[in-house]
């Protein structure tokens, strides 16, 4: 899809045209329903619905042949093409119109509603090569004839599961409303808060340089008062000594040893607190503490300010002043340039494919990063997709188990245990979750 389309309009045209379509109403759902997957024709839902209200069969071949073409394993959509070729089987046999006109009728009855009880699930992201292979973009469906079809076909369904909808929750796959911050069957936070700005910008970077140069410049101002000071003190009280006319160093003198060494003193704590605080607005920097934000703006307006009082005083030599104007304003068009390196957004976890997961091992990939994350039933979503491309792979079957495990899904982890099994049955891995769904079991039991 685009970049320049909104997800979220597009997702409301996909409700929207589903809601027409249980409400009857044909040619609403087939308009809207039209639109949503010209803006996104890897769309799988708006396919899946598309196919329930155009108005032949060879359309509604189209619409479950991109279905599958983007979802190889969704078996609803499987289950009604095989449905159409059937019907359209028995429409074109002309040794037995009779029979097979009987037969479409026994099918029709026996076939099973394919209604969904729930709205599809989002459109998952295909491999994009597998996009380019559409039988038919969405628009030839609206130039084809729109000869009504003999018979009416319900929409194939989604899984008979619950790990498709809006708004599952990626640990348990329970049903949550947009408005909830914690999952209400698991207990587990729905939203994380993260930065706005993933690495620092140039300007942060700038400006902790800046920083870094007066922490520095402190510390050695610190050395030179505590060490230097002291040390030309003492050297010059011996001179004073040798020399009594230099009455300057006597102890009565505000340059005595004495009182220079007192005088050090005070001015080394007095750097030592500066500096200390330096140190501290760096440390702050680096780690993008949002109130050193607030007090970057502080100083930039302390020193407009300054600079405007100065200008009033010195309105005669006003030179002093506008640099430090200046400096005010420069200071504020810095920091205000750092805001996004400060700000946080906050994103709503929903249960739902990674977009960049678009083959086997990226969508493993993603499935063991969830894993970590104990998100279970993105797991399992993942898990089910990259079983779709590769049936036998081990790994995927045990993560499947392990995942339904931790879910407390222990005959679905034993089926996946089963097929896991079947392909390799002397993978260690398989005893190991063998025993522990075992004492689960006996646990619960």
């Amino acid at each position: 899809m685009s970049a320049s389309i909104p997800t979220g309009d597009m997702q409301d045209l996909v409700r929207a045209g589903i809601a027409a379509a249980k409400a009857g109403r044909r040619q609403e759902a087939r308009d809207l329903l039209i639109r949503a997957v010209n803006l996104d024709e890897r769309n799988v839902a708006g396919w899946l619905w598309l196919s329930s209200v155009v108005d032949s069969l060879d359309d509604r071949e189209v619409c479950l042949e991109n279905v599958l073409t983007l979802q190889p394993d969704h078996q609803a959509a499987r289950l009604g093409l095989e449905y159409v070729r059937r019907q359209k089987a028995a429409q074109t046999a002309p040794a037995a119109s009779q029979e097979t006109s009987g037969s479409v009728s026994s099918t029709s009855a026996e076939t099973p509603d394919y209604a969904p009880a729930e709205p599809p699930a989002e459109a998952m992201t295909p491999e994009p090569e597998r996009v380019a292979s559409f039988a038919s973009p969405a628009g030839a469906i609206l130039g084809r004839s729109a000869a009504p079809a003999t018979e009416e076909i319900a929409p194939p369904a989604a899984e008979a599961d619950d790990f498709e909808g809006d708004y599952r929750c990626p640990y348990c796959a329970a049903q949550t409303t947009p408005a909830d911050k914690r999952c209400p069957q698991c207990g587990k936070a729905l939203t994380i808060r993260f930065r706005k700005r993933e690495r620092a910008s140039a300007w942060l970077i700038l400006v902790l340089v800046f920083q870094g140069i007066n922490v520095v410049s402190r510390v050695a101002a610190f050395g030179v008062i505590l060490f230097a000071v002291p040390y030309f003190a003492q050297m010059f009280g011996q001179i004073a000594t040798l020399q009594p006319s230099l009455r300057l160093y006597s102890s009565a003198s505000p340059l005595s040893p004495g009182n220079i060494a007192q005088l050090s003193t005070y001015l080394a704590v007095i750097t030592l607190v500066a500096l200390l605080w330096s140190a501290a607005v760096f440390i702050a920097l680096y780690v993008r503490w949002r109130p050193v934000y607030y007090y970057l703006l502080a100083v930039a307006a302390l020193s407009l300010a300054l600079g405007i009082v100065l200008l009033f005083l010195t309105w005669r030599a006003p030179l002093g002043a506008i640099g430090a104007i200046i400096s005010g304003i420069v200071q504020f068009a810095v920091v205000l340039q750092l805001e996004d390196d400060f700000a946080y957004e906050t994103r709503r976890l929903v249960l739902q494919l990674d977009p960049q997961a678009t083959s086997g091992p990226a969508l493993m990939s993603s499935a063991q990063y969830y894993a970590k994350q104990r998100m279970w039933a993105n797991v399992v979503l993942h898990l089910r997709r990259a079983l779709g491309k590769d049936p036998d792979n081990v790994e995927a079957h045990l993560g499947m188990a392990t995942a339904y495990f931790n879910m407390q899904r222990y005959d679905q982890a034993a089926a996946a245990l089963e097929k896991a099994r079947r392909i390799a049955p002397e993978t260690p891995r398989i005893l190991i979750i063998e025993r522990a769904l075992a004492e689960a079991r006996r646990q619960a039991a």
